[in-house]
């Protein structure tokens, strides 16, 4: 018996997007986006960044389609990350966001963000593999500033120190384990 993976190219595309150009020591974000014109709910994700030239501060996955994570973002000292999950309602559209980064320009030069092996998923209860087409991103380091207030002040979703409001907090049955409980609760940022 021999398994085959279906691969779909075409449907689905990711891509960066963020400045192309700023001044050694300013911080930036770049947004990583999706577009499909089929309905994804799974999601694995691949970029390479060339950690001698940029620094990665934090990541936002405040308004990602992912809800569900398999795997948060992970840092590879070769200037690899990788993350990767799913929706529970699936996502079709243009410009679904899955994650923003903010780096740190650390010595002039050029830096291209690329995506490694990436890979999404159709929301058609089989689990359809789909190769997206790759949008890579070229950013260019120069001495002096050239981002403007507000790109620099994008690190506000970054700082998030508010404490949730939790409206509604229960215990309930454990629906996998009758013989546990869970601790259930909606917050509200």
């Amino acid at each position: 018996f021999v398994a085959k993976t279906l691969v779909y190219a075409g449907l689905a595309g990711v891509r960066f997007a963020g400045p192309e150009r700023v001044g050694k020591g300013e911080e930036f974000t770049v947004r990583v986006s999706l577009s499909t014109t089929q309905p994804l709910n799974a999601y694995a994700v691949e970029l390479n960044y060339p950690s001698d030239v940029l620094e990665i501060l934090a990541f936002d996955d405040s308004r990602s389609v992912i809800d569900v994570w398999q795997e948060q973002p992970i840092v590879f000292q070769s200037g690899r990350v990788v993350f990767g999950g799913g929706s529970l309602r699936a996502f079709r559209g243009e410009e679904g966001e899955l994650l923003r980064v903010r780096f740190r320009a650390l010595t002039e030069g050029a830096a291209e963000l690329r995506f490694g092996k990436t890979s999404f998923y159709l929301a058609n209860g089989k689990g359809t593999k789909t190769v997206p087409d790759l949008g890579n991103l070229a950013v260019t380091i120069v001495s002096e500033p050239v981002l403007a207030a507000a790109d620099r002040d994008d690190a506000s979703s970054f700082g998030d120190t508010a404490p949730p409001e939790i409206p509604h907090l229960s215990i309930v049955d454990d629906p996998f384990n009758p013989d546990q409980k869970l601790l259930a609760f909606s917050a509200r940022a």
